[in-house]
């Protein structure tokens, strides 16, 4: 078993993710959002990733999607 990554939120305290499945990272233009949910209340957790964080998740087995700005 390992651990993917420690999650928390404001309401919640750390819990360990085990499983690739409940974390999702979005890339957009270069930007990073990883989101789960908490294993306390349910409620959505996001949070700003570095490059090499993400990087760091996909090689653990997280979905990465990527979508296209329309602002260009």
């Amino acid at each position: 078993m390992q651990i993917i990554a420690i999650v928390e939120s404001d309401d919640c305290g750390p819990a360990a993710v085990l499983d690739s499945d409940f974390i999702t990272i979005m890339k957009c233009d270069g930007f990073y959002l990883g989101a789960t949910r908490c294993v306390f209340r349910g409620t959505p957790i996001t949070c700003e990733l570095s490059e090499e964080d993400a990087n760091k998740l996909i090689q653990k087995g997280v979905n990465c999607i990527e979508i296209e700005s329309y602002t260009k």
